[in-house]
């Protein structure tokens, strides 16, 4: 648990482009627009494959698929009006166990 002393991580946002270019690095020949275009159609494949339901495992990072939320009365606390949420699907994305382990036994920046 944090303190009120502990100091808060800096995170940096990092975009598609960043992920390209640290990509390209690995490979040589490929350069960084041609790897940006695989990493944003991947995405896509990904996507397409959890809205028709498939569950998409990445091996060593996590599982991607859809659950479904149960409809349920909620009482609005400003007016006291009962509002209905009807029964839908969300997305949903579970990480793996070991990269949970990773991230605990990780150095702190």
């Amino acid at each position: 648990m944090s303190t009120k002393n502990e100091e808060k991580q800096i995170l940096v946002k990092q975009t598609t482009i960043d992920v390209a270019k640290k990509t390209s690095k690995r490979f040589n020949g490929i350069n960084t627009p041609e790897i940006k275009m695989i990493i944003d159609e991947t995405f896509n494949v990904i996507k397409e494959m959890i809205l028709d339901g498939d569950y998409v495992v990445i091996q060593g990072l996590g599982v991607f698929y859809t659950d479904y939320l149960d409809e349920v009365d909620i009482k609005d606390p400003r007016n006291n009006d009962i509002i209905h949420f009807q029964r839908r699907k969300v997305p949903r994305f579970y990480f793996s166990r070991n990269f949970k382990k990773q991230i605990k036994t990780s150095e702190k920046k």
